[in-house]
C-alpha cells in the first residue's frame, strides 16, 4: 500500500471511528439517522 492510500485511509477510519466502534461493540451497523447525523457533522466541519 503506497503512503497516500495509507493515510487516506486512516483519515477515513479516523473520520468513522464511532461507527466502527458501535459495529465492533454491538456487531451491528448504527441506525441510519445517527449515520446521517455524524456526516452532516463532518460535512459541516469540512466546509468550514
Amino acid at each position: 500500500m503506497e503512503d497516500e492510500q495509507r493515510e487516506a485511509l486512516s483519515l477515513w477510519l479516523a473520520e468513522q471511528k464511532e461507527v466502527l466502534s458501535t459495529i465492533l461493540k454491538t456487531g451491528k451497523l448504527p441506525s441510519p439517522q445517527v449515520v446521517g447525523a455524524e456526516s452532516e457533522e463532518e460535512d459541516a466541519s469540512h466546509a468550514a
